[in-house]
């Protein structure tokens, strides 16, 4: 008899209301004392916050540094645990005159899907995104909530408006809920006006419009809706920019301004263009990348394939198309960031001038990178990429031999990466920046490549994703699986600011296999991507050496402690993830045969 196939799985589905609660300004606590604010802020949650949860039958579903996710039975519960909360902190803080945390605190009520206890959906991303419109000791809601429960508590709602918030398709109607002791009733009581409540982040807008020809056949505009929808799709997946609706096709032979105004139509800085033509059994498959603010062509590339193996071709061009179209953006708002001064700039372009900086390891100014990335933090905590990008800097901090506290700086970037996670649990960037934290630092590799594979189920076009399952697999001595995703990402991004992280998992994967030489070409190669790339020259002077090469090796050796004075062996041994054990002993044995010291 035929197998039987297994049934698929059943998920519950039920009405919750959703509250995500973090602590105002705690980033900058932890950097002024994290001994402390940890202890208070673990003091304050195990007294104050977890008791009230359970006193309004709630249940905690997540604690993610100072963050939590908590679900409840009804708006009702959820709207009284959260004034109750904020009133028991305050009176705690005048008890006691101590430091007490304040709150923010946003509700959702919406259908959610349960799997293994863990809640999904729109429900949950919202009241996650919401609650940073709270000042500290607020609570905001959306309109469901409010709807649930006005005239049924001790309090009343002041309308915020609808908002678009990041990944969500429906606008989102807010309402701030004034009790008594709430911020905006004690400003009332003096006459002080609220604080202005921010709006949420805008990223660039990008719109993908067709080219048609007048000889272009029916049958092709059909290939050219596909093609269309597809990069749509694969663009929205990347978490990096806004996909707005797209406009009747443009003809190929339109000129500048009226490509300009379809653009201004659409509410887009950015236009991919796309266009099919065949020619016989061919088929052209045509994509330019056009700045609509400056009226520049970014980027144009054309791709010829068989037309009788459409479904593969396309889906091959669509990988280039996209993979190359995201990097290009990010190139081009970095550089718009860098021409505006520092005091306009929002949370986006923080985090585009403080990338360029870690891309380029231009480690001189890595503090003003974690200047501009706090700056980002403080000023929307929700934006999930500014704590990724903070958890990539720790990262580096340490594997580029710059960290005074390597425990420290670990333990900083693992909690920056869960904190991104929380807030966008389907970015491939954020989740590729926990996959390597993960496999990097903590030595969880196979949690790490958890976080990739999600990442790559996301975007299939990630170069980044690809990469960081590089490096994690050749931390494992899995070569065969870490070339493989190397080939995959080189493909993807053949040059861009993460190939040397690309090819220094190509060298890793051939050095453990014994492969020493063409684990020092790999090696080179990242280095003329990037001379300053610290883990590029480790990765060198060990091949080097492991190949009996010891006079390119000790030079090798020089040049790294040239550009890190303070290189220690001891140092790289203690965080690094390589395994088994005898392959982490073959790689440092090539570096203290080199002379660097331990």
């Amino acid at each position: 008899m035929p197998p039987v196939a297994p049934s698929p799985p059943v998920f519950e589905r039920r009405l919750a209301a959703i509250a995500f609660a973090d602590v105002a300004g705690f980033s900058g606590r932890i950097a002024a004392d994290d001994v402390g604010t940890v202890n208070e802020w673990k003091g304050a949650r195990l007294g104050v916050i977890e008791p009230s949860i359970l006193a309004h039958g709630g249940r905690l579903l997540r604690v993610v540094g100072d963050g939590l996710l908590v679900e409840f039975r009804s708006a009702i519960d959820a709207v009284r645990w959260a004034i109750d909360v904020q009133k028991a902190i305050d009176a705690q803080q005048a008890a006691s005159g101590a430091r007490i945390f304040a709150m923010r605190i946003g509700i959702n009520v919406d259908d959610v899907l349960v799997d293994e206890g863990e809640v999904h959906g729109d429900g949950v991303n919202v009241a996650a995104r919401i609650h940073a419109m709270a000042a500290p000791g607020e609570v905001v809601v959306t309109a469901a909530v409010r709807d649930y429960v006005q005239n049924r508590i001790d309090a009343r709602f002041e309308d915020l408006g609808e908002h678009r918030l990041k990944h969500i398709s429906h606008p989102v109607r807010i309402a701030r809920l004034v009790f008594a002791g709430s911020p905006v009733a004690a400003m009332e009581a003096t006459d002080e006006k609220p604080a202005h409540v921010r709006s949420p982040l805008r990223l660039p807008a990008v719109a993908v419009v067709p080219l048609r020809s007048a000889a272009t056949l029916e049958a092709d505009d059909e290939v050219c809706e596909g093609l269309i929808e597809e990069v749509i799709g694969a663009l929205s997946r990347t978490r990096s920019f806004f996909i707005v609706a797209r406009t009747i096709p443009l003809r190929d032979s339109a000129g500048q301004n009226v490509v300009m105004n379809a653009a201004r139509d659409l509410g887009a800085r950015y236009l991919v263009l796309c266009s099919v033509r065949r020619s016989g059994a061919l088929l052209r498959i045509a994509a330019k990348l056009v700045d609509a603010t400056a009226e520049l062509t970014l980027w144009a590339d054309r791709y010829d394939g068989a037309l009788d193996d459409l479904f593969n071709f396309q889906e091959w061009a669509v990988a280039r198309i996209v993979a190359t179209i995201e990097p290009s953006i990010a190139n081009a708002e970095r550089a718009r960031a860098q021409t505006r001064p520092l005091e306009t700039l929002d949370a986006h372009d923080c985090v585009m001038c403080a990338a360029a900086l870690l891309q380029r390891l231009d480690y001189p100014r890595w503090d003003e990178a974690a200047a501009l990335l706090q700056r980002a933090i403080s000023g929307d905590p929700f934006h999930a990429r500014s704590h990724a990008q903070m958890a990539w800097l720790h990262l580096l901090i340490v594997s580029e031999a710059l960290s005074g506290d390597i425990a420290a700086d670990i333990g900083r970037a693992r909690e920056l990466a869960d904190k991104a996670v929380l807030l966008e649990p389907e970015d491939p960037f954020v989740l590729s920046t926990a996959g390597h934290v993960y496999s990097l630092l903590l030595r969880q590799p196979q949690r790490g490549l958890g976080f990739v594979r999600r990442a790559i189920e996301l975007d299939d076009a990630s170069a980044l994703a690809w990469g960081v399952g590089a490096l994690a697999h050749s931390n494992l001595s899995e070569s065969a699986a870490a070339l493989a995703h190397f080939e995959r990402a080189h493909a993807l991004m053949p040059a861009g600011p993460f190939s040397p992280l690309f090819v220094a998992a190509a060298s890793m994967a051939e050095l453990v296999q014994g492969r020493f030489a063409d684990a020092a070409r790999w090696a080179r190669e990242a280095l003329q991507c990037n001379p300053r790339f610290v883990s590029a020259h480790v990765q060198l002077i060990s091949a080097l050496a492991n190949d009996d090469r010891i006079g390119e090796a000790r030079a090798s050796a020089r040049e790294l402690l040239g550009i890190r004075p303070g290189f220690r062996i001891a140092s790289l041994a203690e965080w690094h993830p390589l395994r088994p054990k005898e392959n982490l002993e073959l790689y440092l044995s090539g570096l203290r045969a080199a002379g660097l010291p331990d």
